[in-house]
C-alpha cells in the first residue's frame, strides 16, 4: 500500500458536505488495512490551527491524515481557502497536519477526543444579488493576502531528497 512505502496521505472533508460527507470519509480512513492502521485507529482529534484559527479537527498517525474542516461544503478551498491552503503546504512539507509545527515521523499520532465532536450551523451562502456577490469576492480576495503568514516547516531536507531510496 502507499502509506507503507513512506507517501503522505491526507484525507479532508468540509463538515458541511452532504454528498461526500466527513462521516464517510472517517469511516473509509478507519477502514484503511496498513502496517499503521491500529496506531491511526488509536489516535485522537486534535484542533487543526492555522493563524490562531481552528479551521477543524485532524486524527493523524505518521504519514497519514484525516481532517474534518469546519464550515466548508464539497469544494473545502472555496468554504475555507486559508485553511485549504494551510493543509496542503502542511500535506506537501511533511508536517504534522494540527499546527505545522513537527516534521512527520513514522511514530507521530495526534492525542486527544476519540470522536470529532465539533458542532456549529451550517456556513452562509455566497450573496446572490450582483452587487452583494461583487462585495463578497473582493473581500475574498483581499483576504488572500494574509495567507502566507505561516512559518516555514522544520526541516532542512528539501522535498526531493526525501522520497529518494
Amino acid at each position: 500500500m502507499i502509506l507503507d512505502r513512506g507517501v503522505r496521505v491526507s484525507l479532508f472533508y468540509g463538515d458541511a458536505d452532504y454528498i461526500c460527507n466527513w462521516f464517510g470519509g472517517q469511516a473509509i480512513s478507519l477502514a484503511l488495512n496498513y502496517t499503521h492502521s491500529a496506531e491511526f485507529a488509536a489516535a485522537g482529534y486534535q484542533p487543526f490551527v492555522y493563524a490562531g484559527v481552528e479551521y477543524g479537527e485532524v486524527r493523524q498517525h505518521g504519514n497519514f491524515s484525516f481532517l474534518r474542516v469546519y464550515e466548508a461544503g464539497h469544494e473545502v478551498p472555496y468554504y475555507q481557502p486559508q485553511a485549504a491552503l494551510a493543509l496542503f503546504n502542511r500535506s506537501i512539507n511533511l508536517v504534522n497536519m494540527a499546527d505545522g509545527t513537527e516534521v512527520i515521523t513514522s511514530d507521530l499520532s495526534s492525542s486527544g477526543s476519540a470522536n470529532a465532536t465539533h458542532t456549529a450551523s451550517a456556513p452562509a451562502l455566497p450573496p446572490t444579488s450582483s452587487a452583494g456577490h461583487a462585495a463578497w469576492s473582493s473581500s475574498l480576495v483581499l483576504s488572500y493576502s494574509s495567507l502566507d503568514v505561516e512559518v516555514p516547516p522544520p526541516t532542512a531536507t528539501p522535498y526531493a531528497e526525501r522520497f529518494r531510496a
